[in-house]
This record gives structure tokens, sequence and C-alpha cells, in this order.
């Protein structure tokens, strides 16, 4: 789009849209529930969860040992007692990944509605973006299955093919071909997880605020960006470059900012439980299922603490980053753009209170 601003264009209007929504004026309920929106909208972390493909593993030739399981290390089988518990373990940090994935993708929309429009309520902003955050969310665990099932095709079949050839059994003679393999499976595991990026960044910015403003599915809101990406591919590229640029600067700021905070408050909180230990201890209390529990209940609240405190500090971070985002993309979006522009001042009454002149008669 001719004259639309550039990534660099748009930092000075996101700052000044990040101190009207956390300083004019300065409200601690807003800044409270900003930083639920931190942690619940992904900012703070994020999940996954992983598979394995079903070959055939070539047999020993000891007769019953058709998977051959004799050419694994010993205390396999020690290792095997415990699969039952492995794979219950596996499943439930899959449901946990999959649950969180779930919360961050409704509160996406959450996050964008609450810097675009200073909408802030969790409950409220959880029933309006429902609907579209559980669309954006089976279109992430799609997306996330066809990178799996990519990724495992890639590196399966040539580590198939040295498993059948045995040609590690040859170092010594296969060393260069190893070194090829080796260095190929790093560059092409570097360039798949650089596009997963691009595309959730994507998602994200670009595809979240289309379904959001359009109320649109998030197949469709794709349909509308990518014609825009392959618009102004420079202009796009420039975008992620001082994204990155802006995220390791101010990220090394609020680094610092929040790790004076955490400190002030360890030492305090240090001393006040090593007092409640000395006094348990002085009590006559001892470690029991009681007092460990208690201790990690304790230890629990303290961490999710850490982790509020953390988020709280980070805020104005997060509300610039989806304020720049929504600058950036309010200059080539005309939808978005019109809501962003400040509203037109109210006409100006004639000074005597009569009727203005008609035009020609003044």
């Amino acid at each position: 789009m001719a004259g639309a601003k550039s990534a660099t264009d748009v930092i000075s209007p996101a700052f000044e849209r990040t101190k009207r929504q956390l300083l004019s004026p300065f409200r601690m309920g807003t800044w409270a529930r900003l930083a639920v929106i931190a942690i619940l909208s992904g900012e703070m972390g994020s999940g996954g969860w992983n598979n394995a493909a079903n070959f055939n593993l070539p047999s020993s030739g000891k007769p019953g040992d058709k998977l051959g399981l004799a050419a694994f290390p010993p205390g396999i089988d020690e290792l095997m007692k415990y699969l039952p518990y492995i794979l219950i373990g596996v499943v439930a940090a899959m449901c946990l990944g999959a649950v969180l994935l779930y919360v961050q993708s409704v509160f996406r929309f959450v996050l964008f509605d609450a810097v675009l429009r200073g909408r802030c309520g969790i409950r409220e902003g959880w029933r309006r973006w429902r609907d579209a955050g559980s669309n954006l969310f089976l279109w992430q665990m799609g997306f996330e299955l066809v990178m799996l099932t990519v990724t495992a095709v890639v590196f399966g079949l040539p580590a198939l093919w040295v498993w059948r050839t045995k040609i590690y059994e040859h170092a010594e003679e296969n060393i260069g071909l190893l070194i090829l393999l080796g260095l190929l499976a790093v560059t092409v595991f570097a360039v798949l997880v650089m596009a997963a990026m691009l595309v959730d960044l994507a998602a994200r910015d670009f595809v979240v605020p289309v379904m959001a403003m359009e109320n649109v599915r998030v197949m469709e809101g794709w349909r509308r960006v990518l014609p825009m990406l392959g618009a102004e591919k420079g202009a796009y590229a420039f975008y992620v470059v001082m994204k990155i640029a802006l995220s390791l600067g101010i990220g090394i700021l609020l680094g610092i900012a929040a790790t004076v905070v955490v400190l002030a408050l360890l030492i305090p909180v240090g001393m006040a439980a090593a007092a409640v230990v000395v006094a348990a201890a002085a009590a006559g209390l001892s470690w029991n299922v009681y007092t460990i529990g208690a201790a990690i209940a304790a230890g629990a609240v303290g961490i999710v603490g850490m982790m509020y405190l953390i988020a709280f500090v980070y805020a104005p971070g997060m509300v610039f980053f989806q304020a720049y985002t929504l600058e950036f993309l309010g200059a080539r979006y005309a939808r978005l753009g019109a809501e962003l522009a400040p509203p037109a001042p109210p006409a100006q009454e004639p000074s005597d209170g009569g009727a203005l002149p008609a035009p020609g008669t003044a």
C-alpha cells in the first residue's frame, strides 16, 4: 500500500498508545488484569506435544526377538516396568499442553480487544471471544500435527535408512557421510523451526485481528491476510526484523526490572519462611505428610505469585508489542486503521452564536 507506515514509523504511535492505556490515568485494576492476560495469552510461555512413528525394527535373529529388543542397551527390561507410568505422564503432559493452548488461543483475542478498545475484563473477554479462540485452537492443533508429520518424515526416513544400512557400525569409514547427514539434519531442523515461527507470528499478529474485526473463521482470515503479505513482502519482512530487535531491547530492560523487583521481595519472604521453619522446629514439629504437604502448597503459592509479579512487570511490554502490531497492520488494513484513528473533533460553533455564513457571502 503506497504511503503505508514502515515498521519504524509505528514505534512512536505504539509508545503513545501504551502510555495512554497504562498511565492516562493510572489504574491499578487495569494493570492487574493485564498481568493476568499476559499469562493466559501465552506471552509468558508456550506448550506442545510430541509423537513417535511406528517402524518395524530389524530383528536380531534370535528366536522370539521379532522386534530386535536384544539390540537395546542392558537395563531395558527394568525401564519397561515403568512404561505404563511413562505413558500416563506423556498423555497427561499432552492433555495439559492442549488445555494451555486452548486458553492461550482465546486470550489472544482478549489481548487484542484490551489494547484496541481498552476492554480488559477477564470473564467478559472469555465469553466474548471463546468461539473465535476455539476456532484458532483447532487450526493450531492441525498446524502442529502437520509440522510433526513433516518432521517425522524428514528425519525418520533418513534415520531408518541409517539404521537398516548400519553405516554407524563402521563410522571410521563413513565419517564424511555421517557428518554430512548431521549438518543436513541441523539445517533442515533450523528451516522447519523458522518456518513454524513465522507462520505462528503471522497467525497471532495478522490473522487474529482480521478474525476479530470481521467475525470470520481462521481459514477465511488467512485468505484475507495472505494477499496483504504478498503485496508488501519487504515491509513485512522488515517488521519481523524490527520486532525481534525491539523484543531483545525491551526484554532486557523489563528483565532487569523484574529481577530487581523479585529480589527485593525474595529477601523479606525468605526471612519470613526461615522464621516459620525455626518456629516450627522449636514447637517440636517434624517432617511428615502434613508438614510436607503444607510446604509444597506454600511453594506452589509462592511460584504462582512470582509468575504473576513478573507478568505485572511485563504488562507494559505486552501492551506495547500489541499496539505496535495494531499500528503497523492498521496502516495496511483499512477497517482496523479506521478504529485506530482518533475521533474527529466536534464542529466549531460560531463565537457569536449566530448562523454560519453561506458560502461566498463572508
